[in-house]
């Protein structure tokens, strides 16, 4: 098993994004609903990271992968696929 260890307690997220060396996919939902990153610190995290993509699932929640509907859930696995063939 790969086992990604957690970050060290108190290290401040824009550090941490600094430090990815990789392409990032973040994958957010709806802030209104539970979603958990409001838009505007999705905004400085994209403006942080070196490689990155960001796709917002609007109309869920924190548990996003779980109320999709049939068409978002294809696009959801879409975006996936596509990330990890680059």
């Amino acid at each position: 098993l790969n086992h990604v260890p957690p970050m060290p307690g108190g290290t401040p997220w824009r550090a941490t994004v600094e430090r990815i060396q990789c392409p990032i996919l973040l994958l957010t939902s709806d802030s209104a609903r539970g979603g958990g990153i409001p838009p505007e610190e999705v905004q400085q995290i994209s403006e942080t990271w070196k490689q990155g993509q960001h796709v917002s699932f609007a109309g869920n929640s924190h548990f996003l992968h779980h109320e999709m509907s049939e068409e978002q859930f294809a696009h959801f696995i879409s975006v996936i696929r596509t990330f990890l063939a680059m």
